[in-house]
């Protein structure tokens, strides 16, 4: 069924020429030649020189996408799905508790999350999974000094514990567009 419904993205995206392929890039993470769909809707996550990610959620029931975390190579203008990323340098967080929004002043989270039972996996798939919903990375940044693009989950709430952080080598990601 997943090979079904890649064959089919891929067919809908504008000058697709070639059926997408999981490969694996590295010992950092695992990603599939495609990009969003003709009738996905992506968000922009982040956009600099080099790149573009963008994030495709499930969409609405009249109008579904295929989801998931999509980089755009501007050089080779060249489309992957980021599907499962190394826990080798992960740090896995937790939703914050009631009592701990009210300590910061911050809103509760409507769904909860324990990313912290991924312990001990090599890899884990994104969008990661929440209770209820997909969960994107809300901090993006590219390190090029360290030659990482660090991926920040649940940011947001500027508590240590909640946030999980993702590591992909850049130097993989280059090697991916290079060689499609």
């Amino acid at each position: 069924m997943r090979a079904i419904l890649m064959i089919v993205a891929c067919a809908r995206l504008a000058g697709c020429s070639v059926s997408p392929t999981e490969v694996k890039v590295g010992p950092t993470v695992i990603a599939t030649t495609t990009g969003p769909t003709s009738t996905d809707k992506p968000r922009m996550l982040y956009d600099d020189d080099e790149m573009r990610i963008v994030e495709v959620d499930y969409g609405r029931s009249d109008s579904p996408q295929i989801p998931g975390l999509y980089i755009f190579a501007k050089r080779s203008q060249k489309w992957i799905r980021i599907d499962k990323v190394s826990l080798k340098h992960a740090v896995l967080g937790r939703n914050p508790t009631f009592e701990e929004c009210r300590a910061a002043g911050t809103n509760p989270p409507s769904v909860g999350w324990d990313f912290r039972r991924l312990r001990g996996r090599a890899y884990v798939e994104l969008p990661l999974k929440t209770t209820s919903a997909l969960f994107f990375p809300d901090k993006i940044e590219k390190d090029e000094r360290e030659g990482r693009l660090v991926l920040g989950f649940g940011s947001r709430w500027q508590m240590p514990h909640v946030e999980t952080v993702l590591v992909i080598a850049l130097g993989e990601l280059r090697r991916l567009f290079d060689g499609q």
